[in-house]
């Protein structure tokens, strides 16, 4: 949650895990090449919390609301989800 501390976690690659952990929709933002940021998609339209503002691989400023989590490029394959 927006609150809590970072930890290192291990979850299944299912649509709807990765939905519940954000609380919705998700969207992917990529950090780097190897690292992409998964947040609720519709994080500010909700007016959830503001948790971070992160600096995206395109050169632009990101604003999360709400949960994310964060992982290594490698393990995303969007096509299995």
């Amino acid at each position: 949650p927006a609150d809590d501390e970072s930890r290192l976690v291990t979850i299944p690659l299912t649509l709807a895990e990765l939905q519940r952990l954000v609380g919705g929709y998700i969207e992917v933002v990529e950090l780097s090449p190897s690292v992409i940021l998964v947040c609720n998609e519709e994080g500010r339209i909700q007016n959830l919390p503001v948790n971070r503002t992160v600096h995206t691989q395109r050169a632009y400023r990101a604003v999360i609301c709400g949960d994310f989590f964060v992982c290594r490029q490698a393990l995303w394959r969007p096509n299995t989800v």
